[in-house]
């Protein structure tokens, strides 16, 4: 597993660099062999320091966590408790219900538009301009999996295929802090 860490106003001195790879690496390892990636940020917040951690543990699986203390070292630990203990409700769901079963996927294109309108203000200039085309997945899940999905991917908004009708669907989390779920079921 690759490990990168990042420091915004922090010097990452060798000691810290040492306990935050081995921390990371025995948490991960703990409930994924094969993790892919680890990023750690540790940046100045007024006084304190503020800790960001993500974690690729799996193709399915994007952990995010973030904490705030007055050392670097603390707020990396407290950052990494909240990641581990995604990641194990995320392997303990996987081991309880999904025992040998494989993820399935749809592939579509994403965009990312252009807030700035093309043009000199006339309506035929108001298409959003395209930036960027790439692969997405779309997940094939229930929506108690596209849940917690996105709770570990700190997602606001999770498109999936529902397995219970093979129907797009999505998970959302509102302003007052609920989920929502749109379920276009066909008739």
């Amino acid at each position: 597993m690759k490990i990168n860490i990042y420091g915004q106003g922090i010097t990452v001195t060798e000691n810290r660099k040492e306990h935050i790879e081995e921390s990371l690496t025995l948490s991960i390892k703990k409930y994924f062999a094969d993790a892919e990636y680890a990023n750690v940020t540790l940046s100045k917040e007024g006084s304190g320091v503020k800790a960001e951690i993500h974690v690729k543990a799996s193709r399915n699986a994007n952990v995010q966590g973030q904490a705030d203390s007055l050392d670097a070292l603390s707020a990396f630990d407290m950052a990494l408790a909240h990641v581990s203990k995604q990641l194990r409700r995320y392997k303990r769901h996987l081991k309880n219900h999904h025992k040998n079963a494989e993820f399935e996927f749809q592939t579509a294109t994403q965009y990312v538009l252009s807030s700035e309108p093309e043009g000199d203000g006339d309506e035929a200039g108001l298409e959003p301009i395209i930036i960027a085309e790439m692969p997405a997945d779309i997940p094939k899940l229930t929506v108690s999996e596209a849940v917690m999905k996105m709770d570990l991917e700190s997602l606001p908004v999770l498109m999936f295929i529902n397995r219970a009708h093979d129907n797009v669907n999505v998970v959302y989390r509102r302003e007052d802090g609920n989920l929502g779920w749109i379920d276009p079921k066909a008739k």
